[in-house]
């Protein structure tokens, strides 16, 4: 203890300031990969097309029908000919027939139906549509059952209609399979040789209602492409039961292969 001037004081030591380290910055913690992270990019959404729609008269609107396409057929054979080379499309759209007759035996059933039919691209008056028949009806006629289906006396496919009276119980292997070949000759014949007289005959067995067998021919006054004779006929069977218009079809596949 010390006295100055008669008052004590204590002496205080003072501290020696101690300099402070300098604070590290602070770094972030590492972040840990992450594993089996797949980067997706963003796709931004595609609006579907809106299909273009037409008005109709009476103002509401119809969506637009799609125009059916074209089929182009294989190349056609004509007896006494040489093969068709070009394709051929087949079109109801495409052949037109006019003067159309059709005849009547004494009991009333269809004998035969004709026409002039000519190739007219995109002015066609076939018609694959039928007359719905009713049971009373199919039965008069003579359909038989699941065997038969609506044959056209005049395919539609050579500017034919499937009214009543233009249409016959026919059995529908043979529909769907030798005649529609033969209707396929027979348009390649026009499309090639011009416009001609196509004849539908159907023949009966006694008073049966439901045809026996029918049969087409092509001819023409100039007698051009229509062979030897001056015309040409193809014949079908109508056989009563499936199975025979099996055989019908594979007999005439052979036939044709020979030839």
């Amino acid at each position: 203890m010390q006295f100055h001037d008669g008052i004590a004081s204590t002496s205080i030591r003072k501290r020696r300031a101690v300099p402070k380290s300098p604070k590290k910055p602070s770094t972030p913690p590492k972040a840990t990969p992450k594993k089996n992270v797949v980067k997706t990019k963003s796709v931004k959404a595609v609006k579907p097309k809106v299909q273009p729609r037409l008005r109709s008269s009476n103002g509401r609107f119809v969506k637009e029908a799609a125009k059916p396409a074209r089929t182009v057929r294989k190349a056609a054979m004509i007896p006494g000919k040489d093969p068709i080379k070009k394709p051929v499309v087949v079109s109801r759209r495409d052949y037109k027939a006019t003067d159309i007759k059709r005849t009547v035996d004494k009991q009333g059933r269809t004998k035969s139906v004709s026409a002039q039919v000519r190739y007219a691209p995109g002015k066609g008056t076939g018609k694959s549509a039928t007359a719905n028949l009713s049971p009373r009806e199919k039965k008069a006629a003579g359909y038989k059952g699941r065997v038969d289906v609506k044959g056209h006396l005049l395919a539609a496919r050579l500017g034919g209609t499937g009214k009543r009276g233009f249409i016959f119980p026919q059995n529908s292997k043979v529909n769907n399979g030798m005649w529609k070949g033969q209707e396929r000759k027979v348009a390649a014949n026009v499309r090639l040789y011009g416009p001609a007289t196509v004849k539908t005959t159907l023949a009966y067995a006694g008073t049966n209602p439901r045809p026996a067998s029918v049969s087409c021919t092509v001819s023409r006054s100039n007698g051009r492409g229509c062979g030897p004779s001056g015309a040409l006929t193809f014949r079908a069977n109508n056989p009563t039961t499936i199975a025979g218009g099996i055989k019908a079809n594979e007999k005439y596949k052979k036939e044709n292969q020979r030839g």
